[in-house]
């Protein structure tokens, strides 16, 4: 059993166009053997606290980024070098997430 720290944009997108980053997120655990989420919680990232998202989820020990699509490649790969592993609705176990939430 693997319990991974997962973030959720709380409306599904990572970025929105001419706004920015998402500020509000969902938090959970995910256990990848059976498929279940625990520990929901909602969690507010401050860019005045913590400038960089990615910094202000390791802070959180998250692991794993749920979005309902795929954000910008470059923003993706930045995630990836700080350790966190960026998945979107095409994935099965991410789909899973998204609707145990109502978020697809």
């Amino acid at each position: 059993m693997t319990i991974i720290k997962t973030a959720i944009p709380y409306y599904g997108s990572l970025t929105y166009e001419g706004k920015g980053f998402e500020r509000i997120f969902f938090l959970l655990e995910y256990d990848d053997r059976n498929g279940s989420t625990s520990n929901v919680n909602m969690g507010v990232w401050d860019a005045s606290e913590q400038p960089l998202l990615a910094a202000w989820l390791i802070s959180l020990n998250v692991k794993q980024l749920v979005c309902t699509h795929m954000p910008e490649k470059e923003i993706k790969e930045s995630m990836l070098k700080s350790g966190i592993c960026v998945v979107n609705a095409a994935d099965e176990s991410a789909s899973r997430i998204l609707s145990t939430l109502c978020l697809i």
